[in-house]
């Protein structure tokens, strides 16, 4: 005969076994001391062994050393708080002797008596994955904080979440503001849509933008976003802000020197051709808008100034003359120093008369008398070519008939004005004749080439023999690259020239092995078929170390069909072979084309060396920028044209690792070469 009380534990433990049978949580039915009264079926499968024989023994003997507090403190809240739920986390023993997590849910059954159900469910995954998300946002934090640019972490709402020291550094404005929707603060109430809209509608992508500090300073930024996921839910947006202000001016500085002149702030020939482009298309649509008037000037006797007065009272000169057409002809669509002592202007005009009243204005702006700071008066005169645009006219033609007229003028007697006409395009036919000589002396031998060396900044040592072609023309005499590589490269025939001088460069220098060997290559050639095969294999058949050839490339080959340029260049550079880029800053180069092409070197172009020896110019921060950028991109650089001592020491001290021009060494030809001590 059961007592009361056995017989209400008996209906408690019959209740408890019902329930329990029907879930896969482990149950527990416990005393107020913690004494283990029956167990559920489940227990078996959670913990690895059976509870059952357990019966009769305290439950702390299950609970990890650390929770056994914890479990003390629920047994006395759960029996004085019986209308109160309350969890807990144990840890608990399994048949491998390892602790696990559970979640335990403690109800008092019988509260008179202090019987206890205990309701447990193994969370160990849930805990190691809490645990690691844990860890995970502690290393996001300290990665954050260490990053050497701004990291924010949106809401999917937008507001910020997080963001670290940079931004305050960056943007001026404290964390505490930043937090929210107070980084908005920052930004341009029209800027904010736009970037909105990217980051609501591209799962990541790269914006740029503006951040204002409070002083009104703008700073330009790159964002770059990604949508992040938790459990496949969208968790926000983490991004990054890279303050790029220092690096867009330098661009900036640099494409604006790419096309405008150095010296004279005048539009340069990638400018005029750019815009001669754009208006020769814009007349297509509008015949009816007159015509393009070319006007090419060539000051005479430029070069007696610089040889009797010094380059700077030619520097000086030139300035002048770009300020007069600056001052003068603001009317016109471009005033352009083409190269040199050359100046184009390019305007809108209604007929031939108009071209010619124009001429005329030039011509008398350029006979006003210069004085030089040296006390010289100087009154000159310039050659003057005209051409007009028709029908077929392209920017590459109309400047070629304007410049072939400019020479008519100079060869009429200078301080004169030619216009192209049948008489002048006879010039075209002689350019014809050129090129026919050209073809047959490459077959004869008449060419021949000379080295001029480029030497270690540092050490003054010879490092590199440039190659430069020269031609014994049978009636013309002794001609530089000046007379015959502009017909050679419209032709085609810089491919067999390219070849020919590559040939007997390698088998010259050949025997040299301290030096490196420096040699153009063309943008006709670079495009060529084969190109990188061709040189590969003669370099074989010579047994010329490709380690010491340097490939020079003129910034035009850096525009043209860049993944080509690309392709070929990077063959070149696999075999050892260095890749040069000529005259760096006066052409089509920009940071996109150097980032991706393997350049080894830059060569600063001697207009801006030549420029060095001036109180006032600018030349000598372009040169430093340029170097600073040539090192930053893991690239060296050599300076061009050096003819004074002055510029000289401004470029050692610069950081310029190489230096090429007269106050160097002047070119010689190879026996000469062998006999003087650059050989040794």
């Amino acid at each position: 005969m059961l007592s009361p009380l056995d017989a209400l534990h008996r209906h408690a433990f019959d209740v408890f076994a019902a329930f329990s049978g029907n879930t896969r949580d482990m149950q527990v039915i416990i005393d107020g001391s913690g004494t283990i009264l029956q167990v559920s079926d489940s227990a078996e499968a959670l913990l690895g062994y059976s509870v059952r024989d357990k019966i009769g023994e305290s439950i702390l003997d299950f609970v990890h050393p650390d929770d056994l507090s914890a479990v003390a403190i629920l047994l006395e809240q759960v029996t004085n708080l019986a209308d109160h739920e309350l969890t807990i986390d144990l840890r608990i023993l399994t048949a491998d002797s390892q602790f696990q997590w559970f979640e335990v849910l403690p109800k008092l059954m019988l509260a008179t008596h202090g019987v206890i159900i205990l309701t447990a469910r193994n969370i160990t995954e849930r805990r190691l994955t809490d645990e690691a998300l844990v860890l995970e946002k502690e290393q996001f934090r300290a990665m954050a904080e260490s990053a050497p640019i701004v990291i924010f972490r949106f809401r999917t709402d937008g507001t910020c979440s997080f963001v670290n020291e940079r931004w305050t550094t960056l943007s001026g404005q404290p964390i505490s503001e930043a937090l929210g929707s107070g980084w908005v603060d920052t930004i341009r109430r029209r800027e904010f849509p736009r970037l909105v809209e990217l980051v609501n509608t591209q799962e990541h992508g790269t914006h740029e933008m503006h951040i204002y500090r409070p002083s009104g300073e703008r700073r330009s930024t790159i964002v770059r976003w990604a949508r992040i996921y938790n459990d496949g839910q969208d968790g926000g947006t983490i991004a990054t802000i890279e303050d790029v202000t220092e690096r867009k001016a330098l661009e900036a500085r640099l494409v604006h020197q790419t096309r405008h002149d150095a010296l004279t702030g005048l539009a340069n020939r990638v400018l005029l051709r750019e815009r001669l482009v754009a208006l020769l298309n814009a007349s297509a649509h509008a015949p009816s808008s007159g015509r393009l008037a070319v006007l090419f000037c060539d000051l005479d006797r430029f070069k007696l100034i610089n040889d009797s007065l010094g380059h700077d009272a030619g520097d000086q000169l030139l300035v002048e003359v770009a300020q007069r057409l600056r001052r003068e002809f603001s009317d016109v669509e471009v005033v352009a120093r083409f190269g040199g002592d050359e100046f184009v202007l390019l305007a809108r005009v209604e007929d031939e008369y108009a071209a010619d009243n124009l001429a005329a204005r030039l011509e008398i702006v350029l006979q006003a008398p210069v004085q030089f700071d040296s006390g010289h008066p100087y009154v000159g005169t310039a050659s003057i070519g005209v051409a007009l645009s028709t029908a077929n006219s392209t920017a590459e033609s109309l400047l070629s008939d304007a410049d072939t007229a400019m020479y008519q003028a100079k060869k009429n007697g200078r301080g004169r004005i030619a216009a192209f006409d049948d008489e002048i395009r006879q010039q075209v036919v002689d350019r014809l004749a050129t090129e026919n000589d050209l073809r047959l002396g490459i077959a004869s031998g008449c060419l021949f080439l000379e080295y001029q060396p480029i030497v270690d900044a540092k050490t003054g040592r010879v490092h590199s023999l440039e190659a430069l072609v020269r031609w014994n023309h049978p009636t013309r005499g002794r001609l530089g690259p000046d007379a015959f590589i502009e017909i050679a490269e419209e032709s085609g025939l810089i491919n067999p020239l390219g070849d020919w001088v590559l040939a007997q460069a390698v088998r010259e220098v050949g025997a040299l092995e301290d030096v490196l060997l420096n040699v153009n290559l063309s943008v006709r050639q670079i495009q060529s078929p084969g190109i990188a095969e061709k040189i590969i294999s003669l370099l074989h058949e010579h047994s010329f170390d490709p380690k010491r050839l340097v490939v020079e490339i003129t910034e035009s080959v850096l525009a043209t069909n860049i993944e080509r340029t690309a392709g070929v260049l990077a063959t070149l550079r696999r075999t050892g072979i260095q890749i040069a880029v000529d005259d760096f800053g006066t052409g089509y180069s920009s940071l996109q084309y150097l980032a991706k092409l393997p350049v080894d070197t830059l060569k600063i172009d001697r207009s801006f060396v030549q420029q060095l020896d001036e109180t006032n110019g600018n030349s000598g921060a372009i040169i430093a920028a340029i170097i600073e950028l040539a090192h930053a991109l893991q690239m060296t650089t050599t300076a061009e044209g050096v003819e004074t001592v002055a510029q000289q020491d401004v470029l050692v001290a610069s950081g310029c690792d190489f230096l090429q021009g007269y106050l160097l060494g002047r070119p010689v030809d190879i026996g000469q070469l062998r006999s003087c001590s650059i050989a040794r």
